[in-house]
């Protein structure tokens, strides 16, 4: 990852491993240290559950080597970095390290999994070809202390089913409201039924849980947890109250429409998050209570105009989803309509 120049790095601690048992002792250390740096008591337990397995790794799958803990200051913010360091025979193939249960020869073992649901920011370096060892860089943030000064001043409302009531459902939506943001997004497993619904769900968790972060780090760390699945498409949209503007970042086929003056459109890049996933391109446009986004999945029509979904009213954006559902979901296949419009409250 390229480190930013106001970024502040103090080593805190360095841990040698050598024997299995170290990884209890890193477990122990790490979570002593995230606690004083402030964190939460769960997630620092989280943080020594990640210490433990890379010094599991570190053990087993390379004979040994350094796990280092750092703080980390930027601006107001303050972190915590974890660092593992080796002798050992590399990576084969850095991404599939991240695939729950992947234990191949020279991997990291059990994968990355763990590491990449909790951690903000993970990167992997190792020389290709040699046996110059591994390097792995995770750190994470914690949230400052904030008091609101501009509550979210939109209605938001989704609806979505599954193709029929004996499937699971393969799609998923987010919202989220914090400090003086909002995060929405929907998301699309690839097909249906239980292995969809596992993508999107495990793609939903993920991004729920790092919603602070900038678009183009969640749609990496998605790509990371849906390794191994039958993969999604995803549509994130990041609204900034204090500043009216809009962040919007889109992978694959989930439909987007802003209703608003001079808008000037958004940037879709064909793919599938968790197998040939191009990177979204993010962008950023200013924005008015006033106008409204819909966001839907392909299994409702593209068919729809605003009228129609709108009926002439002044609606909570929930009854506009449910109508759009209601009235252009496909029947053959799982449906999800998410909307942000004014509120009338």
């Amino acid at each position: 990852m390229s480190e930013p120049t106001d970024l502040n790095v103090s080593t805190e601690l360095d841990i040698e491993i050598s024997d299995p048992a170290d990884s209890t002792r890193a477990q122990h250390t790490i979570e002593r240290i995230a606690a004083e740096l402030g964190f939460e008591n769960e997630t620092s337990s989280k943080l020594g559950l990640v210490a433990s397995e890379l010094a599991t790794n570190l053990h087993k799958h390379a004979g040994g080597g350094t796990l280092s803990v750092s703080k980390l200051e930027m601006d107001s913010q303050t972190g915590i970095r974890i660092e593992s360091a080796d002798s050992g025979p590399g990576i084969q193939d850095i991404e599939a390290a991240f695939t729950t249960g992947t234990s191949t020869a020279g991997s990291l073992g059990l994968g990355l999994s763990i590491v990449n649901q909790t951690m903000d920011e993970v990167e992997i370096t190792t020389p290709e070809g040699t046996a110059a060892g591994t390097r792995l860089v995770a750190d994470r943030w914690l949230t400052p202390d904030y008091e609101t000064k501009n509550p979210c001043p939109v209605s938001i409302g989704a609806a979505s089913r599954a193709i029929s009531p004996d499937e699971a459902n393969g799609d998923a939506f987010i919202t989220k409201t914090w400090n003086d943001k909002t995060l929405v997004g929907v998301i699309d497993g690839l097909g249906h039924g239980s292995r969809a619904h596992k993508a999107a769900t495990t793609a939903r968790t993920y991004v729920e849980s790092h919603a602070e972060r900038p678009l183009a780090s969640i749609f990496r760390g998605t790509d990371r947890a849906c390794k191994g699945s039958r993969g999604v498409v995803m549509a994130l949209a990041k609204f900034d109250w204090l500043e009216n503007t809009l962040t919007f970042a889109n992978i694959g086929n989930i439909n987007v429409k802003v209703s608003g003056p001079e808008w000037t459109g958004l940037i879709v890049r064909r793919g599938v998050i968790g197998g040939n996933n191009p990177g979204p391109s993010v962008v950023t446009r200013e924005w008015d209570p006033g106008y409204t986004i819909v966001m839907h999945s392909d299994g409702i029509s593209t068919r729809w105009d605003w009228n129609e979904i709108r009926d002439g009213g002044d609606e909570p954006a929930g009854v506009i989803a449910n109508r759009l559902l209601k009235q252009y979901g496909k029947s053959n296949d799982d449906a999800t309509a998410l909307v942000v419009t004014e509120s009338n409250d």
